[in-house]
Order: structure tokens, then sequence, then C-alpha cells
């Protein structure tokens, strides 16, 4: 089957759509994933700045009891904040999620965030996605300082990436499906174009086969101006002329078959083994 060349262009058709859905969907997959993110992580930053600046205003390490009603302010940005006090063994001294109140944050945030705003760093940021846990989140971790800028606690913030992953998954199956009706419609598709193409070209194998036995009355419909329709009309002119080659010729044998019919001299053609293939009517007599 993959000899006709009408199978070989719609395999071609189908690995050109296939490979172009792929990296399409890859693209679109990743651009997606990476503006969503984008968008949560500026959401969390322009965030972790408002709630700095209200500690800052406040004064929150020595006013540390009045700290959760800054904080409650926050509870509907959709995300989790936690100020953490370092003095107090890392201690939640304020969160949007209340029930985390008073725990330590190294036992229910990421610890490495926490370990490396209160060694100096000044921002922190970490991913944890499905397949690195099974609750995807974008986490970051400012420093929080005192007066004499020594590091007294740090503010965490944590968004819930699952329905961006979902987002991404649904999209995932909506692309597999769009490509699975855009290789079928290829397929499709491809069959007719490739037979619009093919049909010609055996037609003309066809009726060369024909002239190969001896019927030159072969004449081949040329339905289009382009390369295809170019060789049927040369396999036309090419027909045409051979036909009327063969009637020059035939024309000339018999001009000749006249002429040694009635000369007066009788003419006789053998073979180099003596054997007579020829003679006119004079040389019979």
């Amino acid at each position: 089957m993959f000899k006709s060349i009408r199978w070989k262009f719609i395999v071609i058709y189908f690995l050109l759509v296939f490979i172009a859905m792929i990296i399409i969907g890859i693209f679109m997959i990743q651009q997606f994933e990476q503006y969503h993110l984008e968008v949560v992580s500026n959401n969390l930053t322009s965030t972790a700045d408002a709630v700095m600046a209200t500690l800052r205003e406040n004064q929150w390490h020595k006013n540390k009891k009045d700290i959760q009603e800054d904080i409650s302010a926050y509870e509907r940005m959709g995300m989790e904040i936690y100020i953490i006090d370092k003095d107090i063994n890392f201690t939640i001294v304020s969160s949007t999620n209340s029930y985390y109140l008073n725990h330590n944050a190294s036992e229910i945030l990421e610890s490495d965030l926490i370990i490396g705003v209160f060694s100096g760093k000044e921002f922190l940021e970490k991913d944890i996605t499905p397949k690195y846990g099974s609750k995807s989140s974008k986490n970051i971790a400012y420093p929080l300082y005192d007066e004499h800028s020594r590091i007294i606690g740090a503010i965490y913030l944590r968004s819930d990436l699952s329905d961006i992953y979902r987002t991404l998954d649904d999209s995932k199956d909506i692309l597999i499906r769009a490509t699975f009706l855009a290789l079928f419609i290829t397929v499709v598709l491809g069959y007719f174009i490739a037979k619009s193409i093919t049909g010609p070209i055996n037609d003309v194998t066809i009726k060369a086969e024909k002239m190969a036995r001896g019927d030159f009355n072969q004449v081949v419909e040329a339905k289009s101006d382009d390369e295809i329709g170019q060789l049927a009309n040369m396999f036309n002119f090419l027909t045409a002329r051979l036909r009327t080659v063969l009637q020059e010729m035939s024309s000339e044998k018999q001009k000749m078959d006249t002429i040694i019919t009635y000369m007066a001299d009788g003419i006789i053609a053998a073979t180099a083994e003596g054997t007579i293939i020829h003679a006119n009517p004079k040389a019979r007599l």
C-alpha cells in the first residue's frame, strides 16, 4: 500500500500536521502556564509590599498583639499570608488562616524559604507543582527588619495554583481532541488531494501501457494548467507526433512497395544464409 505515491502524500501531510500541532500545543501550554504564574507572582509581590508597609507603619514588632487585625484586611485576596516571628522560634504570630496561628512555620511552610530569608536573603520564591506535591502553590518570602536593620521576622505568602493547573489540564485535553480532529481531516483531505494528483498520472501510465501494446489512439484529458496538466498535454503531443511519424513511415513503405512491384527488373531480397524474404512480381516470372 505504501508503495503508492498517493499514500506517501497522505503520510507526509499527516506527519506535517501532527508535528505542527505538537509544537503549537507545547508552546501554547508553556506560554499559558508562564503567563498565569507571572500574574500570581506579581499579585503576591504587590500584596507583600502593601503588607510590609502596613507592618512598618504600625511597628508590628512592638505591637505584636495587633498584627492579626492588620492582616485580616487581606483575607479576601485569594492567598494565604503568614507573619513569622524569628525571636519566638519561627512561630506564626499572624495569618489569614487562623488555624495555623502559633504553629511553628518550618513545620507548615517551606522551611528552605524561611531559613533562607532569616539567613539574609532579600527575596525567595518557590513553585510547588503537582509533580512535586499533592497541592500546587506559589510561595514567596521576604525578611522583616526592625529599626536597626536586624531581621526579626518574615512575611510569607502562598497562593494556590490548583485552578491554574486544572485549567492547563483542560487545555491539554482540548488540544489533544483538536489534534485528533485535525489529523482526521488531514487524512481525508490528503486522500482527495493525492487522488487529484495521482489520478492523471495513473491515466497516463495506463494509456502509455496501451501504446506499448500497439494502440496509438490514446488521448489524456488535461484538467488543469499545472505540471500535471502540462504532462498530459505533452503526452498528447507525443502521441500525435508518433501517429504522424508512423503514418509517414507507412506512406513511404507503400510508395517503396509500389515502386518495387512495378519495376521492369526483378528484385530479390535474401538473408545472409540465402533465404529469400522478398521478391517482386518480375522476379517471380
